[in-house]
């Protein structure tokens, strides 16, 4: 059975204390303390790292624990950051997303909903779709009479490519 690595995001905390620490030798307390860990996934950690037999209780060798962490943390701790980013981005979106549905609800009007592709999330001024013309002074939409979803689609479009490339979007249409 893997050990849980409930204790990665703190990787760095405990490397930290683990290198200031004047003792050779951790035990199972030390370690549950340390990880914030249970009796049974202190022990499998001290199993993992190497255990010492001292009497009659199993302890590890905080220089081996040491590169033990190191190690989890430069092959696990790039997936923890990864989702950590995922998530923050997701919970961004969602927040903007909720505000701007409650700002329309609050003026008395339904919120329009349509499917928004990840191109249109990362837009840029360059990758601005087919419709959207930027001028200096002007800014034109074209798109097929009676077709206003596509309107609000090609509107919200350039406004994500704006909060993303306001340099780009300020030089096309100031024509420098």
């Amino acid at each position: 059975m893997p050990v849980p690595r409930t204790w990665l995001p703190r990787a760095q905390e405990i490397l930290t204390i683990l290198r200031g620490m004047p003792d050779d030798e951790l035990d199972r307390a030390a370690i549950e303390k340390l990880f914030q860990l249970q009796r049974r996934t202190a022990l499998l950690v001290i199993h993992a790292v190497g255990p010492l037999l001292s009497g009659c209780c199993f302890k590890v060798d905080r220089k081996d624990l040491v590169a033990w962490v190191e190690k989890i943390d430069a092959t696990e701790g790039q997936e923890v950051e990864r989702r950590r980013r995922v998530t923050e981005r997701i919970d961004q979106e969602s927040a903007q997303y909720m505000a701007m549905r409650k700002a329309l609800t609050a003026a008395g009007k339904p919120a329009i909903e349509f499917p928004v592709a990840r191109e249109v999330m990362e837009a840029t001024i360059a990758s601005l779709p087919l419709g959207v013309y930027l001028a200096p002074g002007r800014v034109t939409l074209e798109f097929p009479k009676g077709e206003a979803m596509q309107a609000v689609e090609l509107l919200y479009a350039l406004g994500k490519a704006i909060a993303n490339d306001f340099e780009s979007f300020e030089g096309a249409v100031s024509g420098t």
